[in-house]
């Protein structure tokens, strides 16, 4: 086959149209070589393993982190009732504290950041059996598509990995998706806790079924707003990128993380359709939204 080769992708096309590189063999400056094809193919090219795809979310769908952080509440708070993390009405954990409890909201940020939190989680009820039943008894794509803690990505991202390996194994690793916009990922529904996603793409492919909790109960009868969303959470986005959260965590970071959560919850309410109580009931509610379920 002919190569060619670039310094700079920008000048990919023109250098593949000038050569009439058919087999679209690229040589990067590295020396290895790839298919450039695939780097560039149209929306369109993986339809049939876009229709077998399933995102499911890790905490708080899979993984059971309002239990792991009430465990480590109450070491610090021996007087306080569970109830307030477990029965809590917030996504956000910590702005379900009064907001002139300011040293319980970086309590709570404090034991979010604490390195070995997150592979401590236990696995939902159902949740590895349902998930495998998926992979070998259905053939269907699942993919764990997760966003790391924002102001606690060091060892959040590595302790995710970790916990895969431990509940699912070594050959579940390569189905991690880390991600901070989950709408830019493919599929055909997204199985996750959060009542609101939003990010780049306005109309993600995928359809949201939102794994029941009790702070997302509330959100089945109304609309969102999704610019006021996309507002706030570019803002914070913008504001994070200033400071050194290693350093000034959690003073600064405290008070970006509730605004952009208190814009959502005081103003934007969200209609989700599809709703999974229990891992054992998956196949009867995604059955209606995976192709792939359907033959």
């Amino acid at each position: 086959h002919d190569e060619i080769r670039i310094h700079n992708w920008t000048l990919y096309r023109s250098k593949q149209k000038k050569r009439g590189n058919r087999n679209g063999i690229v040589s990067l400056e590295n020396g290895h070589t790839m298919n450039s094809r695939k780097a560039f193919q149209k929306p369109g090219h993986d339809v049939d393993l876009v229709d077998k795809t399933i995102l499911i979310d890790m905490d708080n769908t899979i993984a059971n982190f309002d239990k792991e952080f009430a465990r480590r509440w109450l070491i610090r708070r021996p007087e306080d009732d569970p109830d307030i993390i477990l029965k809590r009405q917030l996504f956000e954990l910590e702005y379900n504290f009064p907001e002139d409890e300011r040293k319980l909201r970086e309590l709570a940020m404090d034991i979010m950041g604490t390195s070995g939190f997150y592979i401590k989680f236990e696995p939902m009820e159902d949740c590895v059996a349902a998930i495998k039943s998926m992979v070998h008894d259905y053939g269907l794509n699942v993919l764990f598509c997760t966003a790391p803690h924002p102001l606690q990505y060091e060892s959040c991202v590595s302790e995710k990995y970790a916990w895969v390996r431990q509940h699912f194994g070594e050959d579940y690793l390569r189905r991690i998706i880390v991600t901070r916009d989950k709408t830019l990922i493919k599929a055909r529904a997204l199985i996750d806790d959060n009542p609101v996603i939003v990010g780049g793409c306005a109309n993600p492919e995928w359809t949201h079924v939102l794994f029941s909790q009790s702070y997302n109960l509330k959100h089945d009868a109304a609309e969102i707003n999704s610019e006021i969303l996309k507002d706030q959470v570019q803002l914070t986005s913008s504001e994070l990128n200033g400071f050194d959260t290693r350093t000034e965590y959690p003073k600064k970071s405290l008070d970006m993380c509730l605004q952009c959560d208190s814009q959502i919850h005081d103003d934007v309410k969200h209609k989700c359709i599809y709703r999974l109580n229990s891992w054992s009931e998956w196949k009867q509610i995604l059955e209606p939204l995976v192709p792939a379920l359907q033959q």
